[in-house]
């Protein structure tokens, strides 16, 4: 998918670092002294330092690619297997200074995965032929919120309610990538491990669905847009967590360069993501979209950690379809990042 960005929006609060010799202040130096150092070496040699208020047009681009390569016959409602992943995604805005989220990432990933549950058999085949009638008369109705109201909804959900059950979904294997900014002034190879692990209750008057506390804004919002009548958190909108391990090699130009420590270093990677619907708007099905990440180095050295520089999250919570108009909302730090704030973007979204 690529994006058009109307515009990128920004606040900033730049960072502090401190490493005596780069710094060129004294061993005993107040921490005052040292911030102040170092914001005025980051803004001569780190392009990604912007003021308060400043927009941007851009373009938002991702592309993902998951599939099994290896799959042995299934044992009943388990399904084993390896599957590769490809995943490229980033911003880039016309003025590089403005850029919310200047952090590109290609990754590629060879995994172990697991899928047990989703079905405990087939209906019978007087059911099969009743929820063929029923799928025709949901076909005639003109928008979402029609037919998630309607009675024959509500009774062919409960026939799939008969055959579904809970699916847990796991993966293990290697994994590499290169991350950039949009000058291609910084860099990190990486390599390493990851683990992942998604739940999709797909009965919504189950337990999962009815803990998912993440799901509660989202199905209030969807009893007064219409998409449901009643209280409804879905249980296949549990968010899933992904952990990954990696071996950071950093070039030159990268902020922990700038505190004086430029060396390969071990990271722990965290990504939580969650989609759920939410509305229908101009005869389209909008989502509620959400993902954090924190990046932890590990092993830091004394001039890393002193510059705040070891730890980074974001969170960001956006609303899109499949294509057309999209608002999104963030906050906090990307690795190669000097400026903590908050961002709003309004683009459009074309899939392809």
């Amino acid at each position: 998918a690529i994006y058009g960005v109307a515009a990128f929006s920004r606040g900033s609060m730049t960072k502090p670092s401190n490493h005596y010799e780069t710094l060129q202040v004294p061993f005993d130096a107040a921490p005052t002294r040292i911030r102040g150092a170092y914001k005025r070496l980051a803004r001569l040699y780190h392009h990604a330092v912007s003021n308060d208020g400043e927009t941007s047009l851009g373009l938002e681009f991702g592309y993902a690619r998951n599939r099994p390569f290896h799959v042995p016959e299934p044992q009943g409602s388990t399904v084993r297997g390896l599957s590769y992943l490809i995943d490229v995604h980033g911003k880039y805005a016309f003025e590089a200074q403005v850029n919310p989220a200047d952090f590109m990432e290609a990754r590629f990933a060879v995994d172990y995965f697991s899928s047990h549950g989703g079905s405990r058999g087939v209906l019978p085949p007087d059911d099969q032929a009743r929820a063929g009638q029923l799928a025709t008369k949901l076909a005639n109705y003109q928008s979402y919120a029609e037919v998630s109201t309607s009675e024959e909804w509500k009774e062919i959900t409960g026939l799939a309610k008969r055959v579904l059950s809970d699916q847990f979904y796991w993966q293990i294997g290697a994994a590499g990538g290169y991350e950039t900014n949009q000058s291609l002034t910084e860099e990190n190879l990486t390599l390493g491990a990851q683990a992942a692990f998604e739940w999709n209750a797909w009965d919504d008057d189950g337990v999962g669905a009815k803990l998912n506390l993440f799901d509660f804004p989202a199905a209030f919002l969807r009893i007064l847009s219409g998409v449901d009548s009643a209280w409804r958190p879905r249980g296949n909108a549990i968010p899933s967590v992904l952990v990954g391990y990696d071996r950071v090699m950093p070039s030159d130009g990268t902020p922990r360069a700038i505190a004086g420590d430029d060396t390969d270093y071990d990271r722990l990677r965290l990504e939580i993501a969650y989609k759920s619907p939410l509305a229908e708007i101009g005869g389209k099905e909008y989502w509620l979209v959400g993902e954090y990440r924190r990046y932890f180095e590990l092993g830091t050295s004394l001039a890393v950690e002193q510059a705040e520089l070891d730890d980074y999250d974001w969170f960001q919570i956006r609303l899109e379809a499949d294509e057309g108009l999209f608002v999104s909302y963030g906050i906090g730090t990307l690795p190669f990042d000097l400026n903590a704030g908050e961002f709003v973007q309004v683009g459009w979204r074309l899939a392809f």
